[in-house]
């Protein structure tokens, strides 16, 4: 077992501040978590690593060699050094976790999809599948419900969380890999022009693969908990953390971004509800602005908060902290504007409690989200001088009473 020393005390501080937001109480200050990694640009990812490729699968997942990473000592090495990395600015509420990130195509593949990983993270402009698996809609009726001790990529996510607690023990908490939700491994499953067609002309088979789909992720979710010895009502992903009691599911809707408010309402809302409900709640993520669906996430039950990627789209964010009083919102942003943009972001979103912020300026130093939305190239300073401008900046407006 691996030895490791972290700042206890820190991190039960910023456990309290972040469970007084999950209370929708008002902590000393707003929790803050400041993505700082070993390497700038982005965290070295295990799925921009060279591995061997799989061997116990069933259905095999087809990975090209070189685009494939699985070996965990090689993965919990990296993350190690950058939980360390991070540790070294103690200025914000980062509570470390070890992610078994191999992308958000790990059901897909389980079913069969064949999954196709950059040599940079930095390429990855497209999801991880190669093509669709189903290539009408009456494939549907020919998948099988997939093991996950033995299809795809599950096994081997089981295998590095069972490494990583030999190595750890209960010291360091391992997170569930990323798994996107039902909406999101049904696009990559049918593709996101195949499935929206068939919500018209085939709907009734639309909805037997979000079923499949929806008991698939409760099974995997289920798994993951019991060897990464995770409670079934708590969580880890996506470097969040849910208390205990709050909820245990992640559910990554980024198509909602664009699907219409009468489909979602109609192929999603029931499925995520049915997950967060087995879990006694959880979190809804998406990326950049999803204004049009916020009543359909507000009518779901089971749901607790709300992870959002906001690109620069502050301004839908504080439309949705505003509708919703009894969730908590998680914001994750790389603002080049960083004073001005958490400080407009605390005033409208922050009042009361209920709010999360995250910031990854120090990790993406080569651009940064404009507030009219979008990305765009600059060049910042290095990520001690950017970690030391968001503990001034919190430190002024963050403190509870908010002024």
């Amino acid at each position: 077992m691996i030895n490791i020393k972290l700042p206890f005390s820190r991190i039960e501080k910023s456990r309290e501040r972040v469970e007084a937001v999950w209370d929708l109480e008002e902590p000393d200050r707003v929790p803050l978590t400041c993505a700082i990694w070993a390497e700038a640009e982005a965290p070295p990812r295990p799925d921009c690593l060279t591995f061997a490729s799989p061997r116990v699968c069933r259905k095999p997942a087809m990975l090209p060699i070189k685009y494939f990473t699985s070996n965990p000592k090689d993965m919990l090495r990296s993350q190690l050094r950058n939980i360390g990395a991070h540790l070294k600015f103690p200025y914000d509420d980062y509570i470390p976790a070890l992610d078994p990130a191999f992308g958000v195509g790990v059901v897909p593949s389980a079913f069969g999809c064949q999954i196709l990983y950059p040599d940079s993270f930095r390429d990855l402009k497209r999801d991880p599948i190669v093509e669709p698996i189903l290539k009408k809609a009456v494939d549907v009726e020919n998948l099988e419900r997939p093991d996950p001790y033995t299809d795809g990529l599950m096994p081997r996510v089981l295998q590095t969380m069972d490494y990583w607690r030999q190595q750890v023990g209960d010291k360091i908490p391992i997170s569930l890999t990323d798994s996107e939700e039902v909406l999101g491994a049904a696009l990559m499953m049918r593709g996101t022009t195949g499935l929206l067609l068939d919500m018209y002309r085939e709907p009734e088979l639309v909805h037997k693969l979000m079923g499949l789909l929806t008991e698939m992720l409760i099974e995997w979710f289920l798994v993951q908990k019991d060897h990464a010895g995770q409670e079934v009502d708590e969580g880890y992903c996506w470097g969040t953390w849910i208390p205990k009691g709050k909820g245990g599911a992640f559910m990554g809707d980024d198509g909602a971004a664009y699907l219409s408010p009468h489909l979602y309402k109609e192929f999603v809302a029931p499925y995520d509800s049915r997950v967060l409900g087995r879990f006694k709640g959880g979190l809804i993520h998406w990326c950049g602005d999803a204004t049009h669906n916020y009543e359909n996430f507000l009518r779901i039950p089971y749901c607790t908060g709300f992870h959002v990627d906001a690109m620069g789209h502050l301004d839908p964010l504080i439309k949705l902290k505003n509708l919703s009083d009894g969730h908590v919102v998680s914001c994750g942003d790389s603002p080049l504007d960083i004073e001005n943009y958490w400080k407009d972001a605390i005033r409208h979103c922050a009042v009361h409690g209920g709010f999360i912020a995250r910031d990854f300026s120090a990790s993406f130093t080569r651009f940064g989200t404009a507030r009219e939305g979008g990305y765009t190239g600059t060049v910042r300073e290095d990520q001690l001088e950017i970690a030391q401008c968001l503990a001034k900046v919190f430190n002024k407006y963050g403190k509870y009473p908010l002024k």
